[in-house]
């Protein structure tokens, strides 16, 4: 049995004490974003299955959204506790070879979820895409490293432009689509004082956006004025951003776009609604036939001119009133 005086310590310098502290906050803050995540999908999978429609994409996106992100908070975990044993000294086995396959499998499920979640909304994919392939791959082109340094400043536009781009022009459509269903639809409707379920789903997806537009935004004003520190909290936010920017909101988002979205009027039936609203509601014009004002005063609020025979042909308004209230017995 080995003595005490032949047991090695391994004192714990500054650096591995944030090493540690940096580890523990990102495992936490990935596992709280990774369980808000699976409880919206698991919501919006329930209910897209129970569906029978055209849902097959949005299902689609939603689990390769969910197993990326679970590739990707499995290989992180396993990542970290790689390290440990040589980070403290307890283990001198050479890691770099599988910390790099485990650095390239993490990057691909981030990239992965960036294109999927903007593949969602169509108009988004074609920018985001370039920009997930060309980060993803510049990611990795240095080397392998434990604690790699923050992203150069082209590193970073290379992600932050198409992302931020496609967004702000699928966000100006979304803002157009809400002004002209104001303008062109709701004053139609009658509904001036309440919001559909359709203009809710519009502002939703134009608010979102603003919401992801400010991500990105954010993201690149860290980035510029952050240090080489590797355990900032921008490391950490960049760690997660594929939680916060794509998962959460936009899994949220395509299971009620593809639910509410169904409600909208065809023109055809806009239409429609609209002759037999002016039907039921207009009055006939007739400067010849038309009543004095006491006359009319009488006579409203008795009976609509709903009621009038259809075998009549262009009643005088008063005497419509009156005929259709003594043969409309209910």
């Amino acid at each position: 049995m080995a003595s005490s005086a032949d047991t090695k310590y391994w004192p714990l310098t500054t650096y591995d004490v944030a090493a540690l502290k940096y580890m523990t906050t990102d495992v936490v803050v990935d596992f709280a974003l990774y369980g808000v995540q699976a409880t919206i999908s698991m919501a919006a999978i329930t209910i897209l299955a129970r569906r029978h429609g055209r849902s097959h994409f949005t299902l689609a996106a939603i689990l390769g959204l969910f197993l990326s992100s679970t590739i990707s908070i499995v290989a992180n975990l396993i990542l970290y506790l790689m390290q440990l044993p040589t980070a403290l000294g307890t283990s001198e086995r050479a890691i770099d070879d599988s910390l790099f396959a485990l650095n390239i499998l993490i990057g691909a499920a981030h990239d992965l979820n960036y294109i999927l979640s903007d593949a969602v909304l169509v108009w988004r994919a074609c920018g985001s895409v370039g920009g997930g392939i060309a980060e993803c791959v510049w990611a990795f082109l240095p080397g392998p490293s434990v604690m790699e340094k923050l992203e150069s400043n082209t590193q970073l536009l290379t992600r932050l432009i198409p992302l931020l781009s496609t967004n702000v022009v699928a966000t100006v459509l979304i803002g157009t689509k809400v002004i002209q269903y104001r303008k062109e639809i709701k004053k139609f409707l009658g509904l001036f004082a309440q919001k559909t379920r359709t203009e809710m789903m519009l502002l939703l997806l134009f608010e979102s956006g603003l919401v992801y537009i400010a991500f990105w935004v954010i993201s690149g004003v860290l980035a510029t004025v952050a240090d080489d520190d590797p355990f900032s909290s921008l490391s950490i936010f960049n760690s997660v951003a594929h939680h916060v920017a794509s998962n959460t909101t936009q899994t949220l988002l395509s299971a009620q776009v593809s639910a509410v979205m169904r409600t909208v009027v065809t023109p055809e039936e806009h239409e429609g609604a609209l002759q037999s609203d002016t039907m039921h509601e207009s009055q006939p014009s007739d400067p010849a036939g038309a009543c004095d004002i006491e006359a009319q005063n009488s006579c409203a609020g008795s009976v609509s001119y709903s009621s009038v025979p259809h075998g009549r042909e262009n009643p005088r308004p008063c005497e419509g009133v009156v005929e259709a209230g003594r043969e409309s017995p209910l």
